[in-house]
């Protein structure tokens, strides 16, 4: 998990962009789908004001696709995927998924986009109450070989 992430050194490690809406939009199972098929990911979010920077973001494999999971990944991140609650990771396996995350311990390495709830996203590192928020973007990006 990092905080504070260059764009441009995730595009010089082979990283396209294939999934970005606003924290306002509904997330949905099937949008985050679009991304499938790549051997790694990085999940995160970025502010407007700083459209180069990534907040808070996290590598993943493609099992962070899996519904109804959590669990740490080989890169460290501890990964849930729950229709219904929320889409995210977190430093520790200690999540509270109510609607999203709503643990506050180690803020800042935690991410939460509420899924398939007519919802959008909830929290980018200590920021939270997202749902309605336009300046900030959820965003995914697949490795490409």
């Amino acid at each position: 998990m990092v905080e504070n992430y260059l764009v441009s050194d995730l595009i010089k490690g082979n990283f396209k962009v294939c999934y970005e809406q606003d924290y306002a939009t509904p997330t949905t199972s099937a949008g985050l789908h679009v991304c499938h098929g790549a051997e790694a990911y990085f999940v995160g979010a970025i502010h407007n004001e700083h459209p180069y920077i990534i907040a808070v973001g996290a590598f993943g494999s493609p099992a962070i696709f899996t519904a109804n999971a959590a669990y740490y990944d080989r890169y460290g991140a501890y990964w849930y995927n729950y229709p219904g609650y929320g889409f995210g990771f977190s430093a520790s396996n200690n999540v509270v998924l109510k609607h999203c995350d709503e643990n506050s311990r180690d803020c800042g390495l935690r991410l939460c986009w509420n899924l398939d709830n007519g919802k959008g996203g909830e929290k980018a590192g200590c920021t939270h109450n997202l749902e309605k928020s336009h300046s900030w973007k959820k965003i995914i990006f697949r490795q490409s070989s």
